[in-house]
């Protein structure tokens, strides 16, 4: 299986705005989610994409990034980014590709 880079999963995540409802959420209103259209369940982005490149539905982020082939260090990077939880470096760059991406 070859390795899933930045660029492919942001171009994955950019199909999924036909099948997820995108938004802040969380404690703090940071953090992106995405609500299926189709049964209402919450996903955070690397999920949400598992689910739609239809590898099945898998709740745990680590086990749904090793599924579609993405490094330990870019589904870090995408749940911090996704969180929110740093407004410096590449959290913030890749957030901000992520909401490029999404449309939000």
């Amino acid at each position: 299986m070859s390795r899933m880079t930045e660029t492919q999963f942001l171009l994955d995540l950019s199909k999924t705005t036909k099948a997820y409802r995108w938004s802040f959420d969380g404690q703090d209103g940071k953090e992106i989610i995405g609500v299926s259209r189709s049964g209402g369940q919450v996903f955070d982005p690397i999920t949400a994409v598992h689910r739609y490149n239809r590898c099945g539905t898998e709740f745990k982020t680590n086990v749904a990034g090793d599924t579609l082939g993405m490094s330990t260090t870019l589904v870090h990077s995408v749940q911090d980014a996704a969180a929110g939880v740093s407004n410096r470096g590449n959290a913030q760059v890749l957030r901000g590709k992520i909401r490029t991406a999404l449309g939000i």
